[in-house]
């Protein structure tokens, strides 16, 4: 079978307003989502309960500076994060955002346009996040709230929920 062709392209000031649309609406987040939700979905109708991660007044403090994220926020998250756009025939159709901590390499985001969102291209692309990690790396670990096609995809390709948000894989048993 012939890999979807995308590529990836890392992110610059220029990628702001495609960034802050994909970053302000949950329905792109599909490792946090029940189901792919409809970009209808309004970002800023919230409802907060009590949640074993968060505390409402984190919620809410989160979500503020969600809707105030600006241009500002947008260049220290160049600075503190590797992001990258998603590319798919010329089209930006969503971003990933790394970190590596103590020798934890992070997928902390990433966000896709609901409409390519097929196993193949998330496979395709999660094999192709992982040659991100550093060698250093002893992990790689994904946030994601385990939800189904998430979860589904994650433990395919050897991630387990370690404590959920945080699904995790050795890097030891990538392919060299």
């Amino acid at each position: 079978m012939v890999k979807p062709a995308f590529r990836l392209r890392k992110a610059t000031t220029e990628d702001f307003s495609e960034f802050y649309n994909f970053h302000v609406h949950s329905c792109y987040h599909w490792l946090f989502n029940k189901e792919i939700a409809s970009e209808e979905d309004n970002p800023f109708d919230v409802t907060f309960e009590d949640n074993y991660f968060f505390s409402k007044e984190d919620q809410q403090r989160l979500h503020h500076e969600l809707i105030n994220f600006n241009l500002n926020d947008f260049e220290k998250y160049l600075q503190w994060y590797r992001i990258f756009m998603i590319i798919v025939d010329k089209k930006i159709i969503g971003f990933v955002k790394f970190e590596t901590y103590c020798k934890q390499f992070i997928i902390r985001s990433w966000a896709m346009h609901y409409e390519y969102m097929n196993p193949e291209l998330l496979k395709a692309l999660l094999e192709t996040f992982e040659t991100y990690a550093p060698k250093k790396s002893s992990v790689i670990q994904v946030i994601s709230m385990g939800y189904s096609p998430a979860r589904s995809l994650l433990e395919e390709h050897g991630y387990h929920a370690h404590t959920i948000p945080f699904f995790e894989k050795s890097c030891q048993k990538l392919p060299e």
